[in-house]
């Protein structure tokens, strides 16, 4: 049997077994979204110790999260809400917003394409729907092969060369249709990936 130690509000309880930290004021947090007994979640809580718990610190603490997890999931976000006492939907808002945070676990190579005003309004979604009818992913998802993810931001902050796609971490300014098939149909043919229909002969 586990054995539980509870402290300050302020402070953490700790498993005997060394797994989790969680605030004391809210642990059922922990077992009514699964967490309770991953390991990833002790690095976290120590960071939101070094960061005092503090809603004013919410963008690095996203920024931790997402370099623990490897992107923000609806369980980890309604974790960091209840720590820092921030209503989930502010929480949410925030990683929506920039481009960096992923809510999904991404494939290998990720996409991301910008739905900012001046981006849609230069046609944006004409190659948004090429990249998903071309490789067969859906916006929001990843491949079959989990070798590519679909994701759309809000902006990216690079409206006078929308519309704007990032592949990776590289950025195709001006983009067309073609131009991003071919880079995107590039850069999984140099790993020897085809997902879906796309083949070294299409």
């Amino acid at each position: 049997m586990i054995k539980l130690t509870f402290k300050k509000k302020s402070e953490s309880f700790l498993s005997s077994q060394s797994m989790v930290y969680a605030p004391l004021k809210k642990p059922k947090v922990l077992i009514s979204m699964g967490l309770k007994n991953d390991k990833r979640l002790l690095k976290l809580e120590r960071f939101l110790k070094k960061m005092e718990y503090k809603g004013s610190a919410l963008l690095e603490i996203l920024h931790k999260t997402q370099e623990i997890y490897g992107y923000l999931n609806e369980d980890v976000l309604k974790y960091v809400s209840e720590a820092i006492e921030l209503p989930l939907s502010h929480v949410y808002g925030v990683a929506t917003f920039y481009s960096y945070f992923k809510l999904k676990q991404s494939g290998e190579h990720v996409i991301t394409a910008c739905m900012g005003t001046a981006c849609y309004v230069k046609g944006v979604e004409k190659i948004i729907s090429a990249i998903e009818k071309r490789f067969c992913v859906k916006r929001g998802g990843s491949t079959a092969d989990g070798k590519l993810s679909l994701f759309i931001t809000r902006c990216i902050g690079a409206c006078a060369i929308g519309p704007t796609i990032l592949i990776d971490d590289n950025v195709v300014g001006n983009a067309t249709k073609d131009i991003v098939l071919e880079r995107i149909a590039s850069t999984l043919e140099s790993e020897k990936i085809y997902t879906c229909r796309y083949s070294k002969n299409s």
